[in-house]
């Protein structure tokens, strides 16, 4: 029998290898990406949805 922390652990692990593989397929295609957008202010990465209203204008897409 397996420990009831040890399924836990896994499963926040499988968790987190899932919503990594979405980040990156979302940075590898932008123009595919379901919710959100990847993009660049000032270089840094950022997605549109996290982003300040008063930023949105130095919002630039992330080209893909």
């Amino acid at each position: 029998m397996v420990p009831a922390w040890e399924n836990a652990e896994n499963a926040c692990a499988e968790a987190l290898v899932t919503h990594l593989e979405e980040a990156a397929g979302m940075l590898e295609a932008p123009a595919l990406a379901a919710g959100d957008e990847p993009g660049l202010i000032g270089g840094a990465l950022v997605w549109l949805s996290g982003i300040d209203p008063a930023r949105e204008d130095r919002w630039r897409p992330l080209a893909g």
